[in-house]
């Protein structure tokens, strides 16, 4: 190093304002979870705003959405859904709490099977922990009754979100899960999907289900 350097270092060393940092500063920083300067587009106090934010999102991405008024909707949707990609009425459904009050009885045509999707499954339906209005993403939480594969495996994904669970902004929903789960407590996964899986990775040449489904249906429901 040269002399002209080193006193350069030196001088830039002295100037700087070195904070403390030592444990106890480091644990009052996780236990406060302060958030950076948020966008106003995710901080509207309007729930119905936010959804409208979250719809308009998600369709620019690329998803298909529906806005439902009740539960009772989701069997003919889905069936509906599966005709229009050509595919028989199966469906694979996640065994969480939110799919207790679908009249699946109004599809008698429909085969529901609950369980961890496989090859052979051609879509499957799963629960959305949340939903972020500034970009139209999902925020799925794996869990034994929402598995992960769901999302991944089969050539159709539908799920199921909410209107209350639709929030701002990412800083919002890191602070409901810190609030179901535990400050010091996650998921094992947590998947944020933002429209159907797609790649222009060769030649510039937009690919839908590169790298999971191909098609995305969110079904926003407004009573619960």
């Amino acid at each position: 190093m040269t002399e002209a350097r080193a006193h350069i270092l030196s001088k830039l060393n002295r100037a700087i304002v070195r904070e403390d940092i030592g444990a106890g500063s480091v644990d009052d920083r996780i236990a406060t979870h302060n958030t950076g300067p948020l966008p106003k587009r995710g901080q509207d106090p309007d729930q119905a705003a936010l959804a409208a934010r979250f719809v308009q999102e998600s369709d620019l991405a690329g998803s298909d959405i529906q806005q439902l008024a009740s539960r009772d909707d989701v069997p003919a949707v889905v069936a509906a859904y599966l005709r229009s990609k050509n595919l028989p009425p199966e469906l694979r459904v996640s065994s969480d709490d939110i799919f207790g009050g679908v009249p699946w009885e109004g599809e008698p045509g429909l085969t529901i099977r609950d369980g961890v999707v496989d090859a052979a499954d051609g879509a499957a339906l799963s629960a959305a922990f949340a939903g972020v209005a500034e970009t139209g993403t999902l925020i799925m939480a794996s869990s034994p009754d929402n598995p992960a594969m769901h999302a991944f495996v089969p050539l159709v994904h539908m799920v199921i979100l909410p209107e209350s669970r639709i929030s701002g902004n990412y800083e919002a929903v890191w602070a409901d899960l810190r609030h179901q789960f535990g400050a010091q407590v996650m998921p094992r996964m947590l998947n944020m999907i933002t429209g159907p899986s797609r790649t222009a990775d060769i030649e510039q040449t937009l690919l839908m289900g590169a790298h999971g489904p191909q098609s995305l249906l969110i079904m926003v429901i407004g009573d619960l």
